[in-house]
This record gives structure tokens, C-alpha cells and sequence, in this order.
């Protein structure tokens, strides 16, 4: 799609319109429907243009991620590595964990990112993500995605991120949604199973679904050794989604999200 804005205008929106150029905008949010032409709601910051008259570039600011973790960041460091290579054009802001000596805010640090623990207590989802939205906002965040955060995201954080917070689970959705996927997968016998990369929803693991990638289960798995080749394709599927998104790539129709081309047609 090609998006009209108009610089240094006051305005939040830009005018969308097909077109087989390249995009002039990236969306700080996903469409939710395409009428056409389509209004869109656009970061200033976010938008530029191809070139100007002259030919010179012009710079543009790397999309900012937000990351919750409670563990070790496996996801975390895969996310960070992408974004260090380009595959992601962003950078983590900062890292947030319920849990203070969970080994993602270690890995954070390593790599020169804020990384801030907010310790949970029982009672208190309200004011936890209170202060998670606080933090996420002043570091610019775009997009939030949780990286092995093992609690339930409630209204606070979902209303303050609309169709901006991805999550990965180890499972191919709509089965096996909640703790131990893997090990459900496994103790079903399933032939197949893998990760899914959604947007977060109120329902537990059942947002609409941006990328699976699918593992076959062999004959002498155990539990452990199929979570460990699904956590191989996490890593890749997780940096596929946040590019998707990204880029203005997603489009959510009901339940479905549909993936947009280059030229703003749906890919095969």
C-alpha cells in the first residue's frame, strides 16, 4: 500500500491507497479492516518519505520493541539478534520481568538495553501493568511482545497497546493453549505439532494468528527433546511475525490475519 502524509502537519492520519509502489508509511498498528481508500491512524515519527527531489535517503527511526519475560529469554536473545542483523528494522527499548533474577533481564543488560523488574504481586494485575505501560511509554515502545511472560495479560496493558502485543506459544493454536504444550502434544501423540506467533487477545492463547511453523513429532521424542526443535523455529517464527507487523503487512479480518504483498496483494 502507499500511504499519503503530509510533513510537519498536525494531523495523526494519513490517506492509504493500493498501489504496486513501495510503501511510504509505516503503521504504528495493524489494520483491523480495508476500505478503500482506507484512513489509518500514523506516528509522525514513524512516517517518511522515499526520496526527495534531490536523492538523498532520508533517515528514518528504528521501531522500538518492548519485551516481558520471566525466565531464561531464549525468545528475548533471538529477538534481539534479528534486530541486530536487520532481519527486524527495530531495536529493543527495554526489557520488562515480573521476576527479579529471571536471566532475560541479564541478558538485556549484556546487550546494553533498560531492562526493569516490576515484582508481581498477588491481587495486583491492575497496578503491575500500571507500571509496565508506564515504563513501555516513556522508552517509545511500538510493539510489545512477550517473550516466555508466564502471566495473563489483562485490560490495562491491552488497552494501552490495541493490536500491539504479540505472543509465541509452543504449540500449533487453536490446540494445546495454556502451560506444558508441549508436553500435551507429546502425551497426546500428535504427529505434528510447532509454534504459533498471535496477537493477544482476552481469550488465553486464542488471538488471531499471524505465524505457525509447523515440527514433526519422531518416533523417540520425549517431551524434552520436541520442546527443544519447537524452540528452534520459535526463534525464527517469532522474528517473521514482528516483521510482518512491522511493516504493515497484517491485516485482522475477524479471527484471520491476512498477510499483505509488497504490492498489497495477499501472498499464496
Amino acid at each position: 500500500m502507499r500511504a499519503i502524509a503530509f510533513a510537519g502537519c498536525a494531523s495523526r492520519y494519513s490517506i492509504c491507497f493500493p498501489s504496486t509502489t513501495s510503501r511510504a508509511c509505516m503503521y504504528s498498528r495493524t489494520l483491523r479492516l480495508i476500505h478503500k481508500p482506507v484512513i489509518c491512524s500514523y506516528s509522525p515519527r514513524l512516517c517518511y518519505n522515499s526520496l526527495p527531489e534531490d536523492g538523498a535517503a532520508v533517515a528514518k527511526n528504528k521501531h522500538k520493541l518492548g519485551v516481558l519475560v520471566s525466565g531464561r529469554g531464549t525468545n528475548l536473545q533471538a529477538i534481539m539478534d534479528a534486530c541486530a542483523s536487520g532481519r527486524i528494522d527495530a531495536e529493543v527499548a527495554v526489557v520488562i520481568s515480573d521476576i527479579a533474577d529471571a536471566y532475560g533481564l541479564q541478558r538485556a543488560r549484556k546487550a546494553g538495553i533498560e531492562a526493569a523488574c516490576i515484582p508481581w504481586q498477588k491481587g495486583r494485575r491492575k497496578a503491575w501493568e500500571t507500571e509496565a505501560v508506564r515504563v513501555l511509554k516513556k522508552a517509545g515502545c511500538e510493539l510489545v511482545c512477550l517473550a516466555g511472560f508466564m502471566r495473563v495479560v489483562g485490560k490495562t496493558l491491552m488497552n494501552a497497546f490495541p493490536d500491539r502485543i504479540l505472543n509465541i506459544h509452543p504449540a500449533l493454536l487453536p490446540s494445546f493453549p495454556g502451560l506444558h504444550a508441549q508436553e500435551q502434544a507429546w502425551e497426546w501423540g500428535v504427529k505434528v505439532s510447532g509454534c504459533t506467533v498471535h496477537f493477544v487477545t482476552p481469550d488465553l492463547d486464542m488471538g488471531p494468528i499471524i505465524v505457525q511453523k509447523a515440527v514433526r513429532v519422531e518416533e523417540d521424542d520425549t517431551a524434552d527433546t520436541l520442546a527443544d526443535r519447537i524452540l528452534v523455529e520459535e526463534h525464527k517464527a517469532y522474528a517473521e511475525a514482528i516483521d510482518l507487523v512491522l511493516s504493515g503487512r497484517t491485516v485482522i479480518e475477524g479471527r484471520k490475519v491476512r498477510i499483505l504483498g509488497e504490492s498489497g496483494l495477499k501472498t499464496s
